[in-house]
Order: C-alpha cells, then sequence, then structure tokens
C-alpha cells in the first residue's frame, strides 16, 4: 500500500520515538525522590497502598535501597 498524495515508493510508514532506559538503581531512587507525588496520585485514586508510602520504615528501606543502587 502505497501512501497518496507522496510519490513515495515506500510502503510503511516508519516513525522515530525517543526511549530512555533507566536502570534499576534509577527507578528505585527516582521513585523515591517522587513518592509524594506517588502517594497523592494513589489517594486521588483510593487506593490501598497509600498507607504503606506513609510509614516509616517503608521510607526508612526505600531511603537505604535507593542509597545502595546509587
Amino acid at each position: 500500500m502505497k501512501i497518496s498524495g507522496t510519490g513515495s515508493e515506500h510502503t510503511a510508514l516508519l516513525f522515530h520515538t525517543e526511549v530512555r532506559w533507566l536502570s534499576r538503581g534509577s527507578v528505585v531512587t527516582r521513585f523515591f525522590e517522587l513518592r509524594e507525588y506517588i502517594k497523592v496520585f494513589q489517594e486521588e485514586r483510593h487506593c490501598d497502598q497509600v498507607e504503606e508510602l506513609e510509614s516509616q520504615e517503608f521510607n526508612q528501606i526505600f531511603a537505604y535501597l535507593s542509597d545502595i543502587f546509587a
């Protein structure tokens, strides 16, 4: 199938998108940095995990993991 009106012989339209891959450490660190925004997002959708994000133990463990992977 030709793309009409272009005079091109190509039969497909290719799209280029920029893909950014995050390492495991970067994901953990980024989640830790955004935890307040994630908490608000979950509160708006009435998710059950909001209490876990607020717990001091969870935040300490996540901070530790973020430090290790960084």
